[in-house]
């Protein structure tokens, strides 16, 4: 389900960046390479997210244990 979003969003930037507001043509390198940066940024992100969900879980844990030995 992430990759077709993430195919979904790389076709529709790939069709916005095409032609900047004034009228510019960007050449199909840069626009791949736009798409390829957006993906790097992506995965960072999920990453991090990742994460964060293993601190909230493990903060979770702590508290629970907290509230058993009150």
């Amino acid at each position: 389900m992430k990759k077709i979003i993430l195919l979904a969003l790389a076709a529709v930037s790939f069709t916005a960046l095409a032609h900047d507001y004034d009228g510019n043509d960007y050449d199909t390198s840069t626009l791949y390479m736009a798409i390829w940066e957006n993906e790097s940024k992506v995965s960072e992100l999920q990453s991090k997210v990742s994460d964060l969900e293993d601190q909230v879980t493990k903060l979770i844990r702590t508290v629970r244990q907290l509230k058993n030995e009150h």
